[in-house]
Formats: C-alpha cells, structure tokens, sequence
C-alpha cells in the first residue's frame, strides 16, 4: 500500500486510517498465534488424558478399570458350583413305574404297582381285576404289602411276588370250643373277622376283631407275618376303633373318641 503525500489535503486521516489497518493486522496476528498455540496445548493434554485413562485401566483402576483378579475368581468359582449343580441334576436318578401281577388265593389276580430307583423297589398301589380289596397297607419298607380280601382274608405279598396267607382260620373259646373263620363270616354277615389291616412295623401287622366277644364289641390283634402267630393286644376295646396315622411314637389309634397309640412292638402306650 502506497505512502500518501504529505502535500495531500488528507494526508492526515489516510495515515490515521494506515496506522489503524497496522494495528488490526498486528492483532490479528497476535490472536491467530495465541489460538495457534492453544489449540496445540488442548491437543497435547486431551492426548496425555487419553494415555493416562488407557494406563488407567491397564493397571485395573478407577471407574474404567477391568474386573480385578478377586472377580474373576468369583466368576470361575460361581461357574464350577453351575457345574456341580449341572452335573447333580444329571446324576438325578430316574424313578420308573413299573407292575407285576399275583395271584392269590382261589386264583384272585392282582396287579401289584411300584416304582423303582438306582435298584430299589417301592410298592405304591394294588389293584383287583374284580374290586375284591376290602382294602390293603404297605409296609414302611415299601416291599411288602398286607391285602384283605372280599372274604375277610388276609394275604401278604412282597416284590419278589413271594405270597402268604395270614388268615386267622378258627377261634378256640375258653371252652375249647373251635370256631372256624368262614363259618362265622357266612352265617354272620356283619361279624368283623378282620379288618383295616395295618402295618406297625416291616413284618407285624394289627387289625380290629370283634373277637373275642362275638359282639359289636371291637379289640386289636397283631400277627408276625413270619411266624403267623396272632394275639390279642391288651387292655383296651371299644364299640367304635379306627386306625389313623403312623406316626413317630407309633400308629395311632381312635377307640370310642380316645386317641391311643400301638408301638412298633405291638403294646400299647400312652
């Protein structure tokens, strides 16, 4: 840009106007090093930031950093106990339910249903091919099963299909009188010769008579299903008895609206 001549009438304000153009041109240049050199500065700090939250994490620190090596032993333990659970919920053993079927007495069939279990076998119902079962109880093993019959016959069956017939068949009187079984039940109707036979324990069963009274009196009885031998379990009868649970401290009892318990060895208790 030209100097303007002093000769010139306005030769004052164009040098007012140079000088002003300088000055802006000089700011200018001041203002575009000092962003120049701010920006650098920022790019330079934002880039050590950066490293330092990259370092940050390599070391496993601060907010960003990765799970430490306590969480990932957590996380390894929590998948062995999966594992563990997985591999017990395969070792789960597989219940089958299975039947067989016996024959009893005047060739009655019965089907026997069980399930079975890493080899072992439980009785779970019996069904007659023509509702023959006044009713029937399993023991508490779950091997043996203790049936009456429509005749007022007693059968036990176990899961080998091995059978036997516990009947008590005759009743001697203090006389020395004999009485026999079918003959009171078929001229007696409504006698009670056995019935609701129970298991008291893996080989005794009770049931309720009306012997020996002949009466609409009601007594309890037991038999070894071993030996056969039947007898009378003393003091107590009533005109109304009924067998409940088997609990802990024996099967319990309900005689004229006394509760009463049997213990597993066959004796009354309190």
């Amino acid at each position: 840009m030209a100097k303007p001549s002093i000769f010139s009438r306005e030769y004052e304000k164009k040098m007012r106007a140079r000088r002003r153009r300088r000055v802006i041109i000089v700011f200018c240049l001041i203002i575009g090093g000092a962003y120049f050199v701010l920006t650098s500065t920022y790019n330079n700090w934002q880039e050590q930031h950066v490293k330092n939250l990259e370092k940050k994490q390599d070391d496993k620190s601060g907010y960003l950093g990765k799970k430490d090596s306590k969480d990932e032993k957590n996380i390894e333990e929590k998948n062995k106990d999966k594992d563990k659970i997985d591999e017990t919920k395969e070792e789960e053993p597989i219940v089958e339910d299975k039947n067989f079927d016996l024959v009893l007495d005047k060739n009655k069939k019965y089907q026997i249903m069980y399930t079975e279990s890493n080899n072992k076998k439980v009785i779970k119902n019996v069904i007659a091919e023509d509702n023959s079962i006044l009713s029937f109880n399993i023991n508490p093993e779950g091997n043996k099963v203790v049936i009456l019959d429509d005749k007022q016959d007693l059968h036990v069956a176990d899961l080998d299909g091995n059978k036997k017939v516990i009947t008590k068949t005759e009743y001697i009187t203090t006389k020395g009188k004999v009485i026999p079984k079918d003959q009171q039940v078929q001229y007696h109707p409504d006698f009670i010769w056995h019935s609701s036979p129970k298991f008291i324990n893996d080989n005794t069963v009770v049931y309720i008579s009306h012997l020996p009274f002949f009466n609409k009196k009601e007594t309890i009885y037991k038999v070894n299903v071993e030996g056969g031998t039947h007898e009378r379990i003393l003091p107590h009868s009533g005109n109304a008895v009924t067998f409940e649970n088997l609990e802990e401290k024996g099967l319990k009892v309900n005689m004229d609206g006394v509760v009463r318990y049997i213990s597993s060895e066959g004796k009354f208790v309190e």
